[in-house]
């Protein structure tokens, strides 16, 4: 972003001759260090948006997994009310038997 731009323009270059910078007091606005930043960058841009990717997934799993959870315990109460409500069934020994 504009940080890592920022540090890549005011680290210049190294060189082999010692000392930073471009010519004539001039900042470099490049070198090793300024491709290192970038490179930095563009790994971390990637892995930043797949860990909110992830997040984002597993967010929705919670979600999508507590409403089934939330509909299978409306489902058991209805089945228990039906049950409730139905009629009994009777097994009396030696009902019917003459």
């Amino acid at each position: 972003g504009e940080h890592l731009t920022s540090a890549a323009t005011s680290a210049g270059t190294i060189s082999a001759e010692g000392g930073g910078g471009g010519e004539g007091g001039e900042k470099a606005a490049g070198g090793l260090v300024a491709l290192a930043l970038s490179q930095y960058a563009e790994r971390a841009s990637k892995d930043l948006q797949y860990v909110a990717a992830r997040a984002g997934k597993s967010l929705q799993g919670a979600v999508d997994a507590t409403t089934a959870y939330l509909n299978g315990d409306q489902e058991m109460a209805a089945e228990a009310q039906r049950n409730a409500l139905s009629e009994p069934k009777l097994d009396m020994p030696g009902a019917g038997k003459a």
